[in-house]
């Protein structure tokens, strides 16, 4: 009799392993995907290469305006690593500021104090002229109004 069990257990095994080969071969599909969508989402993240490679190029060209400089690719994904942690602690510092201050969305002054708070305050002089000169413009061509500057910009307080 124990023969006959191990004859059928051995059959029922070669019945289910088809089932066995099914789900081992949906779970690899499942973490494939899982490792696409984890690709994807580190993609999304990324600052666009180009764009880093020109700040820092044109940054660096200011330093000896003579000399070409050539970047190395670990180079180039250090500083845009770096500038995507910093915009993440930033956003993150301004999105505290904001629910502190009872609101949902993040604003430019949410930014400038997050900026003071995370002890980057040398930052502050050069972004409010960038964003006085952001603001002309948009005014200029009539898609923005001068509500949005801070009053202590306008009349340098």
């Amino acid at each position: 009799m124990s023969r006959a069990t191990t004859g059928s257990a051995a059959s029922v095994e070669l019945l289910l392993a088809p089932l066995h080969f099914e789900q081992d071969k949906a779970l690899v599909v499942v973490r494939e995907r899982e490792r696409e969508m984890e690709k994807a989402v580190a993609e999304a993240e990324e600052l666009p290469k180009a764009i880093v490679r020109r700040v820092v190029k044109d940054k660096l060209s200011h330093c000896a305006e003579d000399t070409d400089f050539n970047v190395h690719k670990d180079a180039l994904l250090a500083f845009s690593e770096s500038a995507r942690i910093f915009i993440h602690y930033l956003s993150a510092t301004a999105n505290d500021i904001c629910k502190e201050s009872k609101r949902q969305t993040i604003s430019g002054d949410d930014v400038l104090k997050a900026l003071e708070e995370i002890e980057f305050s040398e930052f502050l002089n050069p972004l409010n002229a960038s964003l006085v000169g952001c603001h002309l413009e948009w005014y200029y061509y009539g898609s923005w109004s001068w509500n949005f500057i801070p009053r202590n910009v306008l009349i340098g307080d």
